[in-house]
């Protein structure tokens, strides 16, 4: 009796499974057999509600609070720049000097712009404890002080709101990918069983759908197994640590 060949679908990441659900939505759709319309609309639905979480968790709320506060954060880096730099101008010496000795800091920090979010909260951070080791009272004598304050206190909810934007995500692979993910597997399951039945009474169109799945799937299998064999196979990763 034909079957679908078993694949762990739990192993996949949530791209690779949304492309496999795909090709197994596109291949029932040639089965032509009566009362296999319903079954195909189940797995059809199911799969396009998984397909919209997964995008909609590009906009969600923790990812948009993040963006806005890297967004905040490098705006005001820029003004402190321009602030330091005028303070190493200060008409008043003692001013004058601690203004240069900051804006020379700054010179050692150029553009976020190329650095992701992390490593821009590791870069500013480093300046801002390069900054207060020239005294705070030379912070204050040039005017700089509480600019630098501030932008500590920015990058400070940046990693706070970054925390709790990997928080969520991980709930919601949790409670939402992996439940979208299973109602799909259930769906794609009850076409399996329907075609491996009908297939066996000489249903020809679900006898090819059977054919199709099991070359696509085995192909996978392959794929996955080859994936965990590099694995166990690569030699000790040393991780550096990161500067940030």
């Amino acid at each position: 009796m034909k079957s679908i060949i078993k694949i762990k679908f739990h192993d996949m990441r949530n791209l690779e499974f949304r492309g496999v659900q795909y090709q197994l939505l596109q291949m029932a759709q040639d089965i032509k057999t009566p009362g296999a319309s319903s079954f195909i609309e189940d797995f059809r639905s199911s799969f396009q509600e998984m397909c919209q979480h997964f995008d909609s968790g590009l906009q969600d709320s923790p990812d948009r609070i993040v963006h806005n506060i890297h967004e905040e954060r490098s705006s005001f880096y820029y003004r402190c720049r321009a602030v330091a730099k005028a303070a190493a101008s200060h008409p008043n010496p003692t001013a004058r000097e601690a203004g240069q000795k900051l804006w020379s800091i700054f010179q050692k920090f150029p553009s976020s712009a190329r650095i992701n979010q992390l490593q821009a909260y590791g870069m500013i951070g480093r300046l801002v404890n390069n900054a207060r080791s020239i005294g705070e009272d030379a912070l204050e004598c040039c005017g700089c002080k509480v600019w630098i304050d501030e932008l500590d206190r920015i990058n400070q909810s940046f990693l706070q709101a970054d925390a709790e934007r990997n928080y969520a995500r991980g709930h919601r692979e949790l409670k939402q990918n992996l439940h979208l993910r299973d109602r799909c597997t259930e769906a794609f399951d009850l076409i399996a069983t329907f075609a491996k039945f009908q297939a066996a009474q000489g249903d020809i169109s679900c006898a090819r759908f059977i054919d199709s799945a099991n070359a696509m799937l085995k192909d996978k299998k392959m794929h996955m197994a080859q994936r965990r064999s590099s694995k166990g196979n690569s030699s000790e990763i040393k991780y550096l640590p990161v500067v940030i």
